[in-house]
């Protein structure tokens, strides 16, 4: 599951609220901040692989940043590079987004 801004927070929350129901989960540029819902589940994210990407330009870069520290486990992948928050930006890390995912829908689910 992806998604950018409202629908990176949204895809957070999907994969809290159904522990274990997706292999994965990246978000670019996810629209949220301490004290929200996706804050407060993200215990649910044990076990989930999270990928976090944020433009070092987007008002959201903090509370993004602050998100992969309060994660259970440590993002597999969080990056942090120049970049608005915008296509232009989220176009550049799509490709390792995909490969992301790709590599745990290929990898064989644990019991």
């Amino acid at each position: 599951m992806w998604g950018w801004s409202m629908g990176g927070f949204g895809a957070l929350l999907l994969a809290e609220t159904y522990p274990g129901w997706l292999r994965a989960v990246v978000a670019f540029s996810p629209a949220v901040r301490p004290g929200d819902v996706v804050f407060a589940g993200a215990e649910q994210l044990r076990g989930t692989p999270v990928g976090l990407w944020c433009g070092r330009q987007d008002s959201f870069l903090g509370d993004v940043r602050a998100l992969a520290e309060a994660l259970p486990e440590p993002p597999v992948r969080a990056e942090w590079a120049d970049g608005r928050h915008n296509f232009a930006y989220w176009g550049t890390v799509i490709p390792d987004a995909f490969a992301l995912l790709g590599a745990a829908l290929t990898a064989p689910r644990e019991a």
